[in-house]
């Protein structure tokens, strides 16, 4: 059961925003206006809470608004145009009324059933444009939880192996984990093993601090880096300082593709239908507005686009535009960098072996528009010096897109040069759905770059292309081919054609042949089948064989569902050449950590298929603090919250992503709070939490909290309180049911109780959250009556009340 405080909410006021702080004053407190009541209550834009305004109320119906609270509030909503507009409405008023904000294209009303001020509508000229998709879809809510000042986490992963016929070694045990204080982060990673040397000892791997500026899209580095690489250029290791701009960093569902400034205008709430190649797509509901159409949700390739939009009065207007779609990698006029400094690793098996070599490294791209995108960038040490130069275009002149980059590199023994050139297309309608690509990949002979470990000892060539043309809904058709010139042995080529078709939703078959040349299965044809079938669970068989590499493999699988309890596993058997071998493994997932089983055994034919067996056994588990809430949970990789019960509390907390069907992914017990240890970091989510037992009346809050992570992040919540305690019941005035009054609460031996405002809906009812057992409180009505609330010492944790009777007062509060 959720806690007890949001049915006591969904009863009183069903769909109210909040609960507004009122400041009720009588007629006297009120100085020159006889007969107001002065609020302050949410302003509600589009659904979506802006924040609080003061607003005048008298017994009518009619209100006026405090002129600076709803210009602080209302100006982030509106363009440049649209501030100029609301200060010439607003100068000189103190409080502003909504006839006055009419003749200015600002409408406004006050909502007596939820006490909040809503915008209807603005004028569309007053606003910025927005994005079409994100617009009708965007996360209306605000996190409800701040990070950590402090956090960490460590994650200790171990894995024993053991192979028939040597001994047993002792396990590795890897460790990684971060730790943030304020806006900077600590990242380690490290290992127990005696692989590095004959003795088990500890390596450090890697060690970093990192501070991002997410507003910016940028992010400073400093210790152990991987530098970021490109196509041609190999990345370095690198022992010192970095700095990085990328919205990829910050926004984990970044998509990029644009149409180059193309807008709708909207003057009044409308509906519009998107087409897409003559096939209903999407239907959106918009208000007044001007829209990108950024990211309008069509498909890649070739596309006919029509835009239907049926306006409030029914009139019907039709655009449309073909184009062909495949985004570049940057939004229209935004860029990227990264630029890094310090010395070069030579070796990073096990720890970072740093030379003495200095190196730095810069890379620069920038999308000119939605289709045309370039870039370069510099790698150089004493030894080598790289430059290169990379750009993407879709022009729409021809189908399809470009992708060409080169560089070259100079050292003291030799120049070269490397090269790169792809191009892909899409094309046709679903059922007969065509794509092609085809990609260019040259290096020299003597082309190196600071991140070589090795250098090439003779230039490489790779061309690579594939076709595929679907022929119906469940069958289509690919070609491709590969070739390979590497100058030290023949080149290599191969082609192949493959049929794959749905024979049901659940049962999928492919079928194909395929020729190819090189040293190891010479000149040959061959075939190549599989067989897909999906079952209940989770759970799929699979069948490959491929005979011109004498291969083939049967499996049969379970996917492992992320929640408590969880656990998958898969069975094969599968021969490569004359090797022949059994594999299995099962998958457990905990509460407090992960698990994994996995068997091998292998032999020359199927009678000796015993000959070598290998075991391998997995466990991973992670410790975390925040704030001091600790817990200790499953493997974390980002960031992560730990939640803990309250003293008071009789049951553990279950935690999770949802709580539906009774499924939960943490659990509160003996090793500390509930661990949720998939938190994504700058990505808007939310979580659910409940009590385990299922325990009535006791109020846990809300039951969900959003969250808005910054990198390895952690969260500390604490459900539950001395103040557990709700309380229902029916306000009379007299005989007369005490319809939509405001109050306060306050408290009378609760030392520490905030005072909360106090309202009743239309038929009288109203509920009290947050009080304390064998405490009493008072509440006060804005018509001066008054009555207390005494709680019971052994009250679990809903009040009843009942019916509560005052008699009319004649003081405010």
């Amino acid at each position: 059961m959720r806690g007890f405080s949001q049915a006591c909410l969904c009863v009183l006021f069903a769909g109210m925003v909040r609960a507004p702080a009122v400041q009720a004053q009588s007629a006297r407190d009120v100085a020159g206006q006889p007969d107001k009541v002065e609020l302050t209550v949410p302003l509600i834009w589009r659904g979506r809470i802006l924040n609080e305004v003061f607003v005048r109320l008298d017994q009518h119906g009619n209100f006026e608004i405090d002129s600076a609270s709803f210009s602080n509030q209302l100006r982030p909503v509106l363009n440049y145009e649209g501030r100029q507009v609301l200060e010439a409405a607003l100068s000189g008023r103190d409080y502003v009324d909504a006839d006055t904000l009419k003749q200015f294209g600002i409408l406004v009303s006050f909502d007596m059933g939820r006490l909040s001020l809503v915008l209807d509508a603005i004028d569309p000229v007053l606003i910025p444009s927005e994005r079409l998709v994100s617009a009708a879809q965007r996360e209306q809510a605000q996190p409800t939880l701040e990070p950590a000042g402090f956090s960490a986490y460590l994650n200790a992963n171990a894995a024993a192996t053991y192979r028939e016929g040597s001994d047993m070694r002792p396990p590795e045990i890897f460790l990684d984990g971060a730790m943030r204080f304020g806006g900077v982060v600590l990242e380690y990673e490290g290992l127990f093993s005696e692989l590095a040397s004959d003795e088990y000892s500890f390596s450090r791997q890697s060690l970093r601090g990192v501070y991002d500026q997410p507003e910016a899209f940028r992010r400073f580095s400093i210790g152990d880096l991987q530098v970021p690489g490109s196509q041609l250029v190999n990345s370095p290791f690198i022992g010192g300082i970095s700095v990085q701009k990328s919205r990829r960093l910050f926004d984990p569902f970044y998509a990029p593709g644009t149409f180059s400034g193309r807008q709708v205008t909207i003057s009044s709430p409308s509906t519009l239908d998107i087409l897409i190649n003559g096939a209903p797509y999407q239907s959106l509901e918009l208000q007044p507005g001007r829209y990108d159409l950024d990211d309008l949700p069509i498909e890649y390739g070739s596309n006919n686009v029509e835009l239907v939009v049926r306006d409030a009065a029914g009139r019907i207007s039709v655009s449309d535009f073909s184009l062909f779609f495949d985004p570049v990698e940057l939004l229209a006029g935004e860029d990227e960098y990264m630029a890094a400094f310090g010395y070069v690793a030579d070796g990073i098996s096990f720890e970072p072996d740093y030379s003495d070599e200095l190196a730095f490294v810069a890379d620069y791209r920038r999308a000119l528009n939605g289709s045309f995108l370039l870039g370069g960038g510099v790698q150089i040490s004493d030894a080598v010096q790289v430059a290169s130069a990379e750009m993407q275009i879709v022009p729409q002149v021809i189908p399809g897109s470009l992708r060409l980059s080169a560089a070259t590199s100079n050292s003291e023994e030799a120049s070269g040069f490397a090269a790169f050139g792809g191009y892909r297309w899409y094309g046709g309608d679903t059922a007969g759905r065509k794509s092609a690509s085809v990609t260019v990949d040259y290096r020299g002979a003597n082309f190196e770059s600071v991140g070589d470990l090795a250098s090439l000892d003779s230039e490489q060539l790779t061309i690579n292309a594939t076709y595929s043309q679907g022929l119906s809904d469940r069958t289509f058709v690919t070609l491709g081919g590969n070739y390979l010139n590497t100058g030290l042995q023949d080149s290599r080529y191969s082609a192949y054609a493959d049929v794959t078709h749905r024979l049901t939703p659940a049962l999928g078959l492919k079928a194909g042949v395929e020729y190819g040349t090189d040293s190891q299965f010479g000149n040959e044809f061959g075939v190549r089948l599989g067989l897909t079938m999906a079952f209940a669970g989770r759970q799929r068989a699979d069948l490959n064989y491929q005979s011109r590499r004498n291969y083939a493999r049967a499996s049969v699988s379970k996917a492992r569902e992320d929640e408590i309890g969880a656990f998958g596993y898969s069975l094969a058997v599968q021969q490569v050449q004359d090797d022949q071998s059994i594999d299995g493994a099962i998958d457990y997932l905990g509460n407090r950590f992960d698990s994994r089983l996995s068997l091998i055994s292998q032999g020359p034919n199927i009678s000796e298929i015993g000959e070598s067996q290998t075991a391998r056994f997995q466990f991973g588990t992670s410790f975390a603090f925040a704030d001091g809430g600790f817990g200790i949970g499953r493997p974390i990789r980002d960031s992560f919250a730990v939640l803990n019960p309250h003293r008071t509390m009789e049951s553990d907390l279950i935690a999770g992503r949802s709580l539906a069907g009774g499924s939960y992914e943490a659990s509160s017990g003996l090793f500390g709070g509930a661990v949720l240890n998939r938190l994504n970091s700058y990505n808007a989510q939310e979580f659910q939490y409940d009590l385990k037992s299922g325990e009535a009346g006791y109020d846990i809050g809300a039951g969900v909290e959003r969250v808005f992570p910054p990198y390895k992040s952690g969260y500390s919540h604490q459900v539950g309180s001395d103040r557990f305690v709700s309380a229902v019941g029916f306000l009379y005035i007299g005989e007369e049911i005490g319809s939509l009054m405001t109050g306060r609460i306050t408290e009378i031996d609760d030392d520490g109780f905030e005072p909360q405002p106090f309202f009743t809906n239309s038929s009288g009812r109203f509920g009290i959250i947050g009080l304390a057992p064998g405490k009493h409180y008072r509440v006060k009505l804005a018509n001066g009556a008054e009555f207390e609330i005494s709680v019971p010492a052994d009250n679990s944790g809903l009040l009843r009340l009942g019916n509560i009777a005052t008699e009319s007062g004649d003081e405010g509060l």
